[in-house]
């Protein structure tokens, strides 16, 4: 399992890089990367009412046009 988490975070940090905070992907990309979108730290429900998901040091929420906006934080 703690093989599985590292890869996901390892998969993220591929998409984020050091220079940019911030990235809008689509979800497919995610999906061909085999992402668990089951795996989270914790998670909170934004003033727009959608849920905004972390993994350590990562957070992602999901539009409806199926957009994913990965951020790292700090």
């Amino acid at each position: 399992m703690f093989a599985r988490m590292g890869s996901e975070i390892k998969n993220k940090s591929k998409i984020v890089n050091s220079r940019s905070q911030i990235k809008k992907v689509p979800r497919e990309l995610l999906d061909n990367k085999k992402f668990n979108w089951h795996f989270i730290t914790s998670y909170h429900i934004n003033t727009q009412n959608k849920f905004v998901n972390y993994v350590y040091d990562f957070s992602w929420m999901i539009f409806s046009d199926q957009e994913i906006v990965i951020r790292r934080i700090r």
